[in-house]
């Protein structure tokens, strides 16, 4: 597929490679699996690749990295997203005792070293369990972590959103509420829709 853009505009990016990210413990393939895309600008055309459906979390990982590696040696600019969070809430790190001098780092460095993926293809991992234990450790209820599978029971992990703790209340509230005038649904892209209507 291709498209172009009007006369006299460039592109922001040379290529934009997009993820639908998957939380599935078994390999899968079709819906409800990990699926990407990379579209990249090619004098003023833009060529979207064929979406790849890889099977396992770490299969997409390994494609992303050699698709990224050879955009970097292309030297080409290069916008990644994934439809989920780059962060935790302010104050996290500090609440679960990690040092907070770049408390974004200490975050990623806990999960990276708590969470064991490496058998996906086996349908093992331990993210939940994580997850749990670090619900625990901020006071014992369910939150701000939550989406383990219906019929899994871990305490301090539920399978829905709880209410958030209010130290760690949802931006779906703070980012509309200025505008919308009521408490949205759990979802910030509908609370902003709501707001427009």
């Amino acid at each position: 597929m291709q498209a172009s853009l009007p006369e006299g505009r460039g592109p922001i990016f040379d290529a934009y490679v997009i993820v639908d990210w998957s939380a599935n413990q078994k390999p899968k393939r079709g819906a409800d699996s990990v699926w990407w895309v990379c579209a990249t600008w090619r004098d003023g055309t833009l060529s979207i690749e064929e979406a790849v459906n890889p099977a396992t979390r770490m299969l997409a990982r390994e494609q992303l990295r050699g698709r990224l590696q050879r955009l970097v040696d292309e030297g080409a600019s290069v916008l990644l997203g994934f439809d989920f969070a780059y962060g935790y809430p302010a104050g996290l790190a500090s609440r679960l005792g990690l040092p907070v001098d770049e408390p974004w780092r200490a975050m990623w460095r806990e999960v990276a070293g708590a969470i064991d993926d490496r058998q996906q293809d086996l349908g093992v991992n331990n993210r939940f369990e994580v997850a749990a234990r670090m619900n625990r450790a901020l006071g014992g209820g369910p939150g701000p972590f939550w989406g383990c599978p219906p019929g899994v029971e871990i305490d301090g992990l539920t399978p829905t959103k709880p209410p958030v703790p209010g130290a760690f209340r949802s931006s779906a509230w703070w980012i509309g509420a200025p505008v919308a005038r009521s408490r949205p649904s759990s979802s910030p892209g509908r609370a902003r829709w709501a707001a427009r209507s």
